[in-house]
């Protein structure tokens, strides 16, 4: 057999579910039990998505967040006062984060609250808050965060039951905007960054969390002062932008909104390459989102939503009006209130969803089709009607497909694959020898076949050239590899040998017994060996022997390969698995 082609595919793929994002929680409750007011979940795990209302008496203001295991099962929610499991049950040491006493309907921050998984870790959680300060600035009473605190949730206690195990442990003082908090992955595939404006500079913090915990690593600083307000923050699906809204204020009686865009590195935490627009418009809220393909950044500004080309030179000529408000007015009681554009998310289904400005509604906008240019794109407004009121908030989620940043300097824990096999057989034994550490594994044996085993062997109904590729996967991203395998056989004399050769039991303890073909003409030998090819024994299988015991008792436990072989060539190879 020959090894004719070996190639790495550069983009990633993966085997491990990543959807900590499959459960968004909205929604308030009344006072007076009214049910038109109630908490809902949307649940992007089916299709189409389901929205249903949840008998919880809770409330959500701009601060939302939530988490998902990772196969979609939601787990950790909050409104930034309380934290509550996915039985909306408020979770050990969970309450009073934030004082209820002051903010009884929820914290009043949009992006003030975020869940982030412990890399490396399938039991703790990471939430990050921070607390309203206000202070006097220009003449003006204004509101911003500080200090930033940490609270570390553990799933995995003997009690089965969610905790909080550290709580509110500072981490910075210094003050920061009002919200806009946001994350994503590190190049390495498995650490996040985080990210928190200072208030009205060019400065903004960063901080890493890693599988040793969260640290601040300084401050990025670039480009010129960006003035705080209403805004929201958000990173490309790819890691490479950062774009930021806020409210700018008025001038000459026309009131502005502002964008800043940055490009930022992923291994280091760096924002650079400033870009800053001014957008005229009425109204102050608004948002940024991207497209999932990251080719398109959206900004909605209160009446009108816009769409900017990422792959350009010149990016900010690029901007596209691809809605205006349609003057929908929904109906609360004997009263009409209109339903503009404010904050936005991309959701798991790729879809861009935006929350109503300035008033609580029952209805959500929706961009059906964002990896579309210009109006094709199709801004759907009071698309989705909801079961109960929704009060402008909307979920602080990062985006959590992304992988390793294959090929740069810091992609050093996404797994490098290869694999060897044994030739001229019909059942081949194929050996994972791929790097750093695969927890997953996908073959495809090119005719159709596939396998998720480490070390499969797989037989071929016919001789010719088979191209094989492994995909091996861990936490931080995926690799594959392929060759073409060419199978030769001469006759059906090895298949007919092969059939006949019988080797149980399998699993083992330790004893094997081998039943070999009645009348062979020639002497053969058996060969036992690790995944790292190093021979544990060999036993003679001379003719005229039809049965054989093998005694495995001192193998480690774990899986083993053979080969049956004569002189002049290969009639069988296999596995064992010794328990």
């Amino acid at each position: 057999m020959k090894n004719i082609l070996i190639f790495l595919l550069i983009i990633p793929i993966t085997l491990f579910s990543q959807k900590e994002d499959y459960v968004w929680m909205m929604g308030y409750t009344s006072l007076d039990g009214d049910t038109t007011f109630s908490t809902f979940s949307i649940d992007f795990n089916t299709n189409p998505i389901t929205i249903e209302k949840r008998n919880q008496d809770f409330s959500y203001d701009l601060t939302n967040a939530s988490i998902c295991d990772k196969n979609g099962n939601l787990i950790l929610h909050t409104n930034g006062v309380h934290i509550k499991n996915e039985e909306d049950e408020v979770i050990l040491n969970g309450d009073e984060i934030q004082p209820s006493s002051s903010y009884s309907t929820g914290f009043p921050v949009s992006q003030a609250a975020l869940f982030l998984p412990l890399p490396a870790n399938d039991s703790l959680y990471y939430f990050f808050e921070g607390d309203a300060v206000f202070f006097w600035y220009q003449n003006q009473l204004r509101v911003g965060m500080s200090p930033l605190t940490y609270s570390i949730i553990d799933r995995g206690n003997q009690n089965g039951i969610e905790e909080v195990i550290l709580k509110k442990e500072i981490i910075l003082t210094d003050t920061l905007g009002p919200g806009e908090m946001t994350a994503t992955l590190h190049g390495n595939g498995r650490d996040w960054w985080i990210l928190a404006p200072h208030y009205d500079s060019n400065e903004y913090y960063k901080f890493l969390l890693s599988s040793s915990g969260v640290e601040y690593v300084g401050k990025t600083i670039t480009g010129d002062s960006t003035e705080t307000s209403l805004g929201q923050a958000v990173f490309s699906p790819d890691g490479r932008w950062y774009a930021r809204y806020n409210w700018y204020g008025e001038v000459s009686s026309i009131s502005y909104h502002q964008l800043d865009l940055y490009s930022f590195d992923r291994c280091e935490g760096e924002l650079s390459n400033h870009i800053h627009e001014l957008l005229p418009g009425q109204g102050t809220p608004g948002g940024v989102a991207f497209s999932s393909n990251s080719h398109y950044m959206y900004v909605s500004a209160w009446d009108t939503i816009y769409q900017y080309d990422m792959t350009v030179s010149d990016i900010l000529a690029s901007r596209t009006v691809v809605a205006s408000y349609d003057g929908f007015l929904m109906q609360i009681s004997n009263f009409e209130y209109p339903t503009r554009f404010y904050n936005m998310l991309l959701a798991p289904d790729e879809k861009i969803y935006l929350s109503v400005s300035n008033t609580s509604s029952d209805y959500l906008h929706v961009i059906d089709q964002p990896n579309e240019a210009g109006v094709a794109c199709n801004v759907l407004q009071h698309e989705i009607k909801l079961p109960a009121f929704n009060d402008k908030s909307i979920p602080n989620l990062p985006f959590f497909r992304l992988h390793a940043l294959v090929d740069s300097p810091c992609d050093t824990l996404r797994p490098l694959a290869q694999f060897s096999h044994l030739p001229d057989a019909l059942e081949v034994a194929f050996q994972d020898e791929s790097q750093r550490t695969p927890t997953e594994w996908l073959w495809t044996f090119g005719d159709g076949g596939s396998s998720t085993e480490q070390h499969p062997v797989y037989i071929y109904n016919t001789s010719g050239t088979y191209e094989v590729c492994l995909v091996a996967s861990n936490e931080a991203g995926s690799d594959t590899t392929c060759q073409e395998v060419e199978i030769i056989v001469d006759g059906i004399q090895e298949l007919s040998l092969a059939e006949q050769i019988k080797i149980s039991p399998n699993p083992t303890s330790g004893h094997l017994a081998i039943e070999l073909p009645h009348g062979r003409s020639e002497d053969w030998e058996m060969f036992f060996y690790d995944a790292l090819g190093r021979v544990w024994l060999w036993e003679e299988l001379p003719r005229g022997v039809d049965n054989v015991n093998v005694l495995l008792q001192d193998f480690p436990s774990g899986v083993y390969f053979y080969k049956i072989k004569s002189e002049e060539r290969l009639i069988k190879v296999g596995k064992i698995i010794k328990e």
